[in-house]
């Protein structure tokens, strides 16, 4: 499924990286982060900040489950420029 196509995809998307988040789901660390980041790629292309902000909240929390607390950092730095 190309996620352009759909346009629900990036709710989908942003919706399964929080339930990673919140270990509702068996996705990796990796793969909320990868939701996450095709989220703030799709949102990019049609400057939706509110969404990017969040895509960009919803990585952080996910670096800082990994123990990556310094990308956690920046991360939440970016969700903050969005805002």
């Amino acid at each position: 499924m190309e996620a352009k196509s759909y346009p629900r995809c990036r709710l989908v998307l942003i919706i399964l990286a929080d339930l990673g988040n919140k270990g509702l789901t068996n996705d990796s660390i990796e793969e909320i982060i990868n939701y996450a980041t095709k989220v703030i790629e799709i949102l990019t292309q049609v400057q939706n900040n509110p969404g990017i902000s969040r895509a960009y909240e919803a990585r952080s929390i996910a670096y800082k489950n990994s123990g990556d607390y310094q990308r956690a950092d920046n991360e939440m730095r970016m969700s903050k420029a969005y805002r």
